[in-house]
């Protein structure tokens, strides 16, 4: 035990001290230009290759599932990986329950999911919920800055969804289902069928549509599942949801925050 702390005490000092040498820091960056760029996971900027840790070129079952669903999401590395992880984390515990994104776009995250669930035996189905119409008009509580992504501009269709989840990975029907509509209209007719979650993404951008999907489907998250909310760090409206819901209901979970300051997504696990 104590040669075992012993190394551990080492192994810390020596990551320390290469932290704080700009020699290493430059190897290590050198490294990683040398050997992620050139694979080219897609010709998007998004998928943000310089977060990709180098362990990850090891799992090539990961990287080539996260090359596959790059053009049909705008998450980049880092909040791809985390849908990964943790839909990993939840197969591994053995927790049943859906996986669920409310805010699907053209279906790339909530892909990792479904691709994840069928890896592991299709136990479980991967709900891709959006109106695939744009987006919702903004109220006053969403604050300043939402005309970037107003109307149409994140505007799919079912197709695109269907064309990764079908076509490219090849998921099952039975398991992945795409519901269509605005979720004030769909939540309560499907929500019954969804049953227990495992899993709950939530990329609805504003405040009302965040909030209302919080109301809806919490609910029905299992102790031990996730929750996760793509545009905390980015919209006002979705932070207020988010306290508001959590103030509502006397909750103080533990946050955790994934990937770089603009684009942090944050997440935790109900108890």
């Amino acid at each position: 035990m104590r040669i075992n702390g012993t190394i551990m005490s080492l192994s810390s000092r020596v990551k320390a001290a290469l932290r704080k040498s700009s020699f290493a820091i430059q190897v290590y960056r050198a490294i990683k230009n040398a050997v992620i760029y050139p694979l080219k996971f897609t010709s998007l900027k998004t998928l943000q290759l310089e977060n990709m840790p180098l362990k990850d070129l090891f799992q090539p079952e990961k990287t080539g599932l996260l090359k596959a669903v790059a053009p049909y999401t705008k998450a980049g590395y880092p909040r791809l990986s985390n849908v990964y992880q943790l839909a990993v984390a939840l197969e591994e515990a053995n927790l049943s329950g859906a996986f669920v994104e409310c805010g699907t776009w053209k279906g790339g995250c909530a892909a990792i999911m479904g691709a994840v669930s069928d890896r592991y035996g299709k136990k479980r189905v991967t709900w891709y919920l959006d109106s695939f119409e744009g987006m919702p008009d903004p109220t006053e509580a969403d604050g300043s800055g939402t005309e970037e992504i107003e109307g149409d501009v994140l505007r799919a269709s079912v197709g695109d969804v269907e064309e990764i989840i079908f076509k490219t990975l090849r998921l099952s029907p039975e398991y992945n289902r795409i519901v269509k509509g605005w979720f004030q209209e769909t939540l309560p007719r499907v929500k019954g069928e969804i049953g227990p979650i495992a899993l709950l993404r939530l990329d609805a951008d504003w405040y009302e549509a965040t909030l209302y999907c919080l109301r809806e489907l919490y609910g029905q998250v299992l102790p031990g599942g996730y929750i996760i909310f793509d545009d905390f760090a980015r919209w006002e409206g979705c932070r207020r949801a988010v306290r508001e819901f959590l103030t509502e209901r006397k909750l103080a979970p533990e946050f955790e925050y994934i990937g770089t300051y603009g684009h942090r997504v944050m997440f935790f696990k109900k108890t």
